[in-house]
Formats: C-alpha cells, sequence, structure tokens
C-alpha cells in the first residue's frame, strides 16, 4: 500500500545561499549596506540617499527584477534591467556585477574603510571618546551589537553614559529600527533546491500505470505544496506552492541534452538550475 504524501518523511537540509536562490530583499540588503557604510563614512547626504532610494526600489519592484535577473546570460544583466522602473544604469551595473561574481567590490572597499569608532558616531550621544570607550570597554564595534549592549545594561555601566546620554542612544537605534521596519519585504518564494526536492519526492511516490490523473500533497518549512501530473509521464510534473496567502505554481521537467541531461529544470528558471546543478557536482 502507497502512503500518501502526508505520511512521507523528507529530510530537506537547509538550503545553501547562493546568487542563483538569493531573494530581492536580500538583493536590497547589499545596497543598504552600501547606504549605512557610505553613511558612517560621512560621504555626500546624496550618495546615501540614493542606495537607500535603490533598496527601497528593488524591494518594491522585486519580482519583476527577479524575473529579469534569474536564468539570464551573465553579460545580458544591465540590458535586462534596463525597463525595470526606477533600476538606474549604476544600479543595473552593480547588479551585474553581483550576479556575475557573487560579491560587490564598492561594498567591500565601503565597509572596509569604515571603523568601528565610525560606526557607532552614527548615533546620537556618542562622539569620538564616547565610542572608543565602548569599543575598548565592551568590545562592541557595529549597531546590532550595541543594541544588545542597551537592552542587557552594559552600556549604562559603561562611565559617561548617564541617563540623559542613554536616552539619546535608545532614541536614535529606536528610530533607526522603525525606518528599517518600515521598508516593505518582498515574499520568500521556495528555494530551487526545495522545489528539487519536493519534486523528486512526488515522482518517487507516484503509482506506476496508474492512467487517472493525480495530485499529491504535501507540508514542508510552512510551505503547502501540491503536485499533478499524469503518472504515465513522469517527467513533467507541475508544482503549486502556496504559504499564507503567497501563491506559486512551477513546471518541472527534465534537461533534454548536454551535460546536464536529465537533470530536474524549472521552466522559465532553467539557467538558476543548470547553476545549482553544476554548484553540486562540483562539490561532490
Amino acid at each position: 500500500m502507497n502512503p500518501s504524501m502526508e505520511q512521507i518523511a523528507l529530510d530537506f537540509s537547509p538550503a545553501t545561499f547562493s546568487v542563483s536562490e538569493t531573494t530581492a530583499d536580500e538583493v536590497a540588503g547589499y545596497f543598504d549596506r552600501i547606504s549605512t557604510a557610505l553613511e558612517a563614512a560621512r560621504v555626500s547626504g546624496r550618495r546615501v540617499a540614493f542606495y537607500r532610494r535603490a533598496a527601497e526600489r528593488i524591494r518594491r519592484h522585486g519580482a519583476e527584477l527577479m524575473e529579469r535577473l534569474t536564468g539570464v546570460e551573465p553579460n545580458e544583466i544591465e540590458r535586462n534591467l534596463e525597463s525595470v522602473a526606477g533600476i538606474d544604469p549604476q544600479v543595473a551595473s552593480l547588479l551585474g556585477e553581483l550576479w556575475r561574481s557573487g560579491r560587490i567590490a564598492m561594498l567591500e572597499r565601503a565597509e572596509a574603510d569604515v571603523t568601528p569608532r565610525d560606526r557607532l558616531t552614527l548615533i546620537d550621544g556618542i562622539g569620538p571618546t564616547m565610542a572608543d570607550r565602548v569599543v575598548s570597554e565592551l568590545g562592541v564595534t557595529d549597531l546590532s551589537a550595541l543594541e544588545d549592549a542597551v537592552h542587557d545594561g552594559r552600556l549604562e555601566r559603561v562611565h559617561g553614559f548617564g541617563p540623559h546620554r542613554m536616552d539619546c542612544v535608545r532614541l536614535c537605534l529606536e528610530a533607526r529600527r522603525r525606518r528599517a521596519e518600515s521598508v516593505p519585504r518582498v515574499h520568500r518564494a521556495p528555494s530551487f533546491s526545495l522545489l528539487l526536492e519536493i519534486d523528486r519526492a512526488f515522482r518517487d511516490a507516484r503509482t506506476p500505470g496508474n492512467s487517472e490523473r493525480v495530485m499529491w500533497r504535501i507540508e514542508k518549512d510552512g510551505w503547502s505544496f501540491s503536485a499533478n501530473f499524469d503518472p504515465d509521464v513522469a517527467d513533467h510534473v507541475i508544482v503549486h506552492a502556496n504559504r499564507d496567502g503567497h501563491y506559486y505554481r512551477f513546471e518541472i521537467e527534465s534537461e533534454r541534452r548536454g551535460s546536464l541531461a536529465g537533470c530536474r529544470l524549472v521552466r522559465g528558471h532553467e539557467g538558476a538550475c543548470r547553476r545549482l546543478h553544476l554548484d553540486a557536482r562540483v562539490a561532490a
């Protein structure tokens, strides 16, 4: 007797981050980091605002942006982004660099040039002397660690952080947090590696020879997956994914030729899946 998909235990390992599976929110995070590093370096407010707006636009147009980035040839990225609203050519160039190399050299340079003192003095009530004291006594080097020190009471034990200065620090940190939380976040679709695992589970559980069109269901990592296919034609599977009212539909089939013949690909995202398979081969 064949078990239902709800009874099949799947042990999915967490997906390893790769450029081919990143999300618009994660891409926007690179531009958040650029704006923060430039702000800490006290460069022009216009440049800081430029990269902050870039992050906001990447999130706002996330679905279209990721569709144009996924599976495209590396040298076609900038041209593919020309018509995406709000994506400046300079931003498109940085996105192209990120997609081709997995890094943004400008971000690395900007963050390398910023000292812990630069970061901490972004907060009202903390000048250079107090910043050096916090680094020396608490080992705090960034705003996240500073916020932890505020919450656990360590900061107020540093000489000079009386009630008034602590109020200034708390208010400034709270304002920065509210600004970050006010940015709309793009809902993350299931990763390609998870989809291919689900696809394999559906195909392994099918009933060979059954001529009826069937639909299987499974719950995993907060997602509700279902798939329908003709059991006599196992190559083509339609996977439906739903979580918190966000619905996605994917078609998965096998590569027909080349060194990856037989490998499973998500239609419309073939390039990303091919890179995933190639990465897995290299890792093996």
